[in-house]
C-alpha cells in the first residue's frame, strides 16, 4: 500500500509538472559562427496584453533586445533584429547575425506585463566553422591562419592570453591586451607577423 501511495505521489507530481502553465521547457538552437541564427519566442497565448512589454536577456542578465525601446548593447550592437510585423502576431523571435562564439548562452524571452513572465527559454550553442588542416601560399603572400575559441563576452581584452607557435618557436603572443614581439623568433619578426 505504501509503495502504491509513493507511486501515486510521483504520478501526481509528473502530471502537475506537465501541465504547469508557468513552466517553459528549454529549446536548444544550434548556430555556426558567422551565420545567422533565430531564437524562437511565440507568445500568441498572451494576446490579452495590448502592448506586450517583451525583452530578451542572457543568463547573466545582459539585455539583448527590448521590443519597447532600443537597446545599445556593446555585445550585440547592430547584430540583433526582430520582426516588427511579428509583434502583431505575438512572434517575439530574434535573429542574431552574424553569430559569434561568445553568443553561446542561455537566453530568456521575458514578458514584463503578462501573467506568465517567461515566454521562452533558449539554449544557444555556437560552433566554429570547420578548419582546413593546411593553408597554401606562395613566398611573399599574406596568409591568415584561423584560430577560434569560446571566450566569455565580458572578458576584458587585457585578460586574454593567446600564443601561436611553430614547433617550439613562438610566432605570436597576445598578452595583457598587447601583441608581444620581444619574445618572438627573429625569423618570424623578419617575415612580419601581424
Amino acid at each position: 500500500m505504501a509503495l502504491q501511495w509513493v507511486g501515486l505521489k510521483i504520478l501526481c507530481l509528473l502530471f502537475s509538472l506537465a501541465v504547469s502553465p508557468s513552466m517553459v521547457l528549454p529549446v536548444v538552437v544550434n548556430g555556426t559562427m558567422g551565420a545567422s541564427v533565430t531564437l524562437p519566442c511565440e507568445g500568441s497565448a498572451y494576446s490579452h496584453s495590448s502592448t506586450p512589454d517583451v525583452l530578451w536577456k542572457t543568463s547573466d542578465g545582459v539585455i539583448v533586445a527590448d521590443f519597447l525601446q532600443d537597446i545599445d548593447n556593446i555585445y550585440f550592437k547592430d547584430r540583433v533584429k526582430f520582426n516588427r510585423e511579428g509583434i502583431k502576431t505575438r512572434n517575439f523571435s530574434i535573429t542574431i547575425n552574424p553569430t559569434f562564439l561568445s553568443d553561446e548562452d542561455n537566453y530568456k524571452c521575458v514578458c514584463r506585463n503578462c501573467k506568465k513572465t517567461i515566454l521562452a527559454n533558449v539554449h544557444l550553442t555556437v560552433c566554429a566553422p570547420p578548419l582546413k588542416k593546411s593553408v597554401s601560399a606562395s613566398i611573399g603572400d599574406s596568409v591568415t591562419l584561423p584560430c577560434f575559441s569560446h571566450v566569455n563576452r565580458q572578458t576584458a581584452r587585457d585578460k586574454l592570453f593567446v600564443q601561436w607557435k611553430r614547433g617550439d618557436k613562438l610566432v605570436l603572443e597576445l598578452s595583457s591586451g598587447m601583441f608581444k614581439t620581444k619574445l618572438l623568433d627573429p625569423l618570424f619578426l623578419k617575415l612580419r607577423v601581424m
